[in-house]
């Protein structure tokens, strides 16, 4: 279930951990109020953000309600002693926070990138504290790649979840940003893979990397493209998902729940698909094929769906920028000979060109995903 959180500060910032500590990280987005953003001794303060970061970090003071755990005044009082500005309550530990902003800030840094930095701490603070994701993400990383050193996969983790907590607190900009705020944070590269092709309907093949959302949404702000959701059971988490997926008019969701059919239909009318099939959704309609050399349950869709309506297959990758630079999707060219007529090698196909990808930024692939939960029969489960 896809869950967007509009939060103020101490209420919403307890509301927003409860709900981290029950939810799949990826579907939550957290939008932070930066109304209430004040200057205070020449610094830049935005009280709301800091409560969630702390809130969800576990450093927040849980009595008082506001402002880090531990937290001591020496400086505050010193200000209040010599006739300064004392009417805010800026703790000596809160102090680090505020200089770090400020400093990026007046440095010419638009927030969006100092936001991207604090979510990179904030993606540590998840290593540390969320013990059940942690154990997931270790997991793929040990299956995908017993060669590594143990010490080096530990690195690899804390890796991901740096740039993990750095898109989750930059979903913000993507849902709710103006449609040149977007096309600003994420470049496109080789467009001329997909709108070269003139003659056949289009599916995008977009694996599960931390920029998946960031690629859909922005080549949607500039062409049609749908795409397929899972129907949500809460009603108002149901209309908040189609919100930010078709916010900018340009796009049609499909609930996977309903089938082939109504996306087979769209593509036959000319209308460009935006395809995730890299996920473990069980048994049905899947195959295994190797994914690092380990046998994974993979869904036949992409093979289906391109048979059915005839399409041609784009690969779409979205990439991380580092420094809080953004993100760049590229497409790459139009495979050809696919489908093949055999579902377990087109998958094996698939499953080969993620790989590669993956190698190429092992950081950014989505690990918290339990891909290989799935087992042949008489396998164990390796999260268990």
């Amino acid at each position: 279930m896809k869950i967007v959180i509009l939060s103020g500060g101490v209420g919403g910032a307890r509301f927003v951990r409860g709900v981290a500590e029950v939810a799949e990280p990826a579907d939550v987005t957290v939008v932070g109020n930066v109304g209430d953003d004040v200057e205070v001794l020449g610094m830049v303060v935005s009280p709301d953000l800091d409560s969630i970061l702390y809130a969800l970090a576990g450093l927040n003071d849980e009595e008082r309600g506001w402002g880090r755990s531990g937290e001591t005044w020496q400086a505050l009082e010193t200000v209040a002693s010599l006739g300064g500005e004392a009417w805010f309550s800026l703790g000596d530990r809160d102090l680090g926070l505020h200089l770090v902003r400020t400093q990026a800030l007046r440095a010419g840094e638009p927030l969006s990138a100092v936001t991207a930095r604090i979510g990179a701490a904030l993606g540590m603070l998840l290593y540390a504290l969320a013990r059940a994701r942690r154990h997931v993400v270790q997991t793929n990383l040990k299956l995908c790649f017993p060669e590594l050193p143990d010490d080096t996969r530990r690195k690899l983790a804390r890796k991901h979840f740096r740039a993990f907590g750095r898109s989750l607190l930059e979903h913000g900009i993507l849902w709710w940003g103006s449609k040149e705020r977007v096309r600003k944070l994420v470049q496109i590269e080789g467009i001329e893979h997909w709108r070269g092709i003139a003659d056949r309907p289009v599916i995008l093949l977009a694996p599960h990397f931390i920029g998946l959302d960031m690629g859909g949404i922005r080549l949607a702000a500039d062409f049609r493209l749908n795409s397929v959701y899972s129907r949500q059971k809460n009603a108002a988490a149901d209309e908040i998902l189609i919100h930010g997926r078709k916010r900018f008019g340009n796009t049609t969701l499909f609930a996977r729940q309903d089938g082939i059919r109504p996306m087979i239909k769209s593509l036959k009318s000319g209308e460009p698909f935006y395809y995730l099939p890299d996920m473990d959704l069980g048994e049905r309609d899947s195959v295994f094929a190797p994914f690092f050399g380990v046998r994974a349950a993979t869904i036949t869709g992409l093979s289906r769906i391109a048979q059915l309506a005839g399409a041609v297959i784009v690969p779409c990758v979205t990439r991380q920028l580092p420094g809080g630079a953004g993100y760049v999707v590229r497409l790459y060219p139009a495979w050809t000979d696919f489908p093949g007529g055999d579902l377990e090698a087109d998958a094996r196909r698939m499953n080969a060109f993620i790989e590669e990808r993956v190698r190429e930024m092992p950081e950014q692939y989505y690990w918290l995903h339990k891909r290989f939960k799935t087992r042949p029969a008489g396998e164990r489960n390796p999260y268990a």
